[in-house]
């Protein structure tokens, strides 16, 4: 199988993936036995939910469903990008849309939840602006 180059790639990450429970304490937990996952202290994440941080991978965060609103499971994958705006830009050529209503589940001031062109919620950062473990 041959991958296409493309001159215009730039260095994107998936570094956080966001999950929705109806225990958060119970299901962090769960992901710090199995997976040796690591509860991360910041003040720059929604209340009542937890991040986890793991050896290889990206962040988990995990969302109280009262706050969401949501069903459980899959809520949305974060990918840091070096332009937010040409990236949000080409995504929209390719059926992509901006999500609106998701302002208080935001944790990084440049950033767009979008819907793929099969309706996966995704959060487009700045590779800057992106949560650490500080």
């Amino acid at each position: 199988m041959r991958v296409k180059k493309s001159s215009r790639l730039m260095h994107n990450t998936i570094y956080k993936i966001g999950l929705v429970s109806e225990n958060p304490t119970l299901t962090a937990e769960f992901y710090k036995d199995q997976f040796s996952y690591s509860e991360v202290i910041t003040p720059n994440i929604s209340k009542g939910s937890i991040l986890l941080s793991g050896l290889a991978g990206p962040f988990l965060h995990i969302y109280p469903s009262e706050i969401t609103e949501l069903e459980c499971g899959l809520h949305h994958i974060s990918i840091a990008v070096e332009d937010v705006c040409s990236v949000i830009l080409n995504m929209e050529k390719y059926g992509a849309r901006r999500v609106e209503g998701f302002q208080k589940l935001l944790d990084a001031p440049s950033s767009v939840f979008m819907e793929d062109p099969e309706g996966i919620l995704l959060q487009i950062v700045s590779e800057r602006d992106k949560l650490t473990e500080n």
